[in-house]
């Protein structure tokens, strides 16, 4: 009994199948025989409006995560979340005992290399200047034995003359000899003493000199430079205790507080500047070549429904999104009446563009995805793919898709399918 009443079911369920088949045939047969009454137009060149909208939520215009560059214990904690900061304020101090303690001792390096330089200098100074001297009092040493060898020549030559005519005594002559041979001998020695001796005293001035001179440099040089060198890195590492804001804002998260270990690139704060605040949106292609930066635009804030914010905007992106259709586009607004960020906003533009193709919008059929509109064609419809530009509430832009001389329905585009026969109402227009 249960398998007859299937096989009843199963037959009357075909049967059905069957009817239905057989009435969307005679309907369709009936609709391709029957003429479909529509207005027609064709494409039209003129200006056309189009509201471009963009929602999305608000933003701050910059946030930062306050990161240590040395790590260590918080010493102290200038803010906490929600206070208001300016640039450059400290936020936060971290604890520099051992770091004052190896600065005194590279101040200290410091020290000691000038005051080797000092040492070194005054040395150079004195070995200088006891070259010199040496040099000059052998020189004078020197010419002054040759001065008293000439005038004890002299003389002597002079009594030795007269003493042949009996006018100088022998003593006296003999008193002017001794004077004679003492000076040549001097003379003599100052000679040889300048070949030897004297030259062996000026070199060793020399020398020590050089030696002198060449500690000077070398104090000078790399040990200085090395102390100097080492304090600089401790006195940034002492820079980097203090932490300051590098922007103005408001402190929206506190991470760590006075006691605790701040490690390296740990974020201690998070600040935002809410005196600007972002709209980030997508504007379609289309509008790119309309928009501007620094154009105003309507913005309205759900929070504050009954008012309206002036935008600007700020950035417009050169290069498409994933989509390839869209670009993307920010607002900024002045943040006088301290809006938070994160509300939901709608920023507004209606624009005037020139010179583009349009049709009626009820032209247009959008069919899986795909736009659409009917061509007519010697009284049957062509369903004609498209692709459109801006569109508004009357009127749609033809990219590509039809020609200037192609007939288009208006009127009943939903009554119609391809191959429809339509009579044009208006076919004298």
């Amino acid at each position: 009994m249960k398998k007859l009443y299937v096989r009843i079911a199963i037959g009357i369920v075909i049967v059905g199948i069957l009817f239905a088949c057989g009435y969307v045939y005679s309907t369709q047969l009936k609709n391709a025989n029957s003429k479909v009454t529509v207005k027609a137009c064709k494409l039209e060149t003129k200006d056309m409006t189009a509201k471009l909208d963009i929602s999305g939520v608000m933003l701050p215009n910059e946030t930062v995560s306050i990161v240590p560059k040395i790590g260590g214990r918080i010493k102290a904690m200038n803010v906490k979340t929600g206070s208001k900061i300016k640039a450059g304020e400290i936020i936060a101090i971290i604890e520099a005992n051992e770091l004052s303690a190896q600065m005194a001792q590279a101040e200290a390096a410091v020290k000691m290399a000038e005051d080797q330089i000092d040492q070194a200098r005054i040395n150079m100074r004195t070995a200088e200047s006891t070259a010199s001297s040496t040099e000059k009092i052998l020189i004078d040493q020197a010419t002054q034995a040759k001065i008293n060898f000439e005038i004890a020549e002299r003389a002597y030559n002079k009594d030795l003359a007269l003493s042949v005519s009996g006018q100088v005594p022998q003593s006296q002559l003999e008193d002017n000899k001794n004077k004679y041979d003492v000076a040549k001998k001097q003379y003599v020695m100052s000679i040889i003493s300048d070949g030897s001796s004297a030259q062996s005293q000026i070199l060793t001035a020399k020398s020590k000199y050089e030696l002198a001179q060449k500690q000077y440099e070398i104090a000078s040089g790399a040990t200085l430079e090395q102390a100097k060198a080492a304090l600089n890195v401790l006195k940034v590492q002492f820079d980097n205790t203090i932490i300051s804001s590098p922007i103005s804002g408001t402190v929206t998260n506190e991470n760590l507080h006075v006691g605790e270990l701040a490690a390296v690139g740990s974020t201690i704060v998070t600040i935002a500047d809410t005196n600007l605040l972002k709209l980030k949106g997508t504007v379609s292609q289309e509008f790119v070549p309309i928009l501007k930066e620094g154009q105003k635009i309507d913005v309205k804030i759900d929070a504050y429904k009954d008012s309206a914010f002036e935008g600007t905007v700020s950035k417009l992106g050169p290069v498409a999104m994933s989509t390839g259709t869209d670009f993307p586009i920010e607002i900024t607004i002045s943040n006088s009446q301290d809006l938070l960020a994160g509300f939901s906003a709608k920023a507004s533009l209606n624009l005037t563009i020139e010179a583009k193709n349009i049709l009626p919008i009820s032209t247009l059929v959008v069919d899986n995805g795909k736009n659409y509109v009917y061509i007519i064609k010697d009284g049957v419809v062509v369903k004609q793919i498209v692709e459109i530009g801006l569109k508004n509430d009357s009127v749609v832009e033809i990219i590509k898709g039809i020609n200037a001389s192609d007939i288009v329905a208006q009127t009943n585009v939903k009554d119609l399918f391809e191959g429809s026969k339509v009579v044009i109402e208006n076919k004298s227009e």
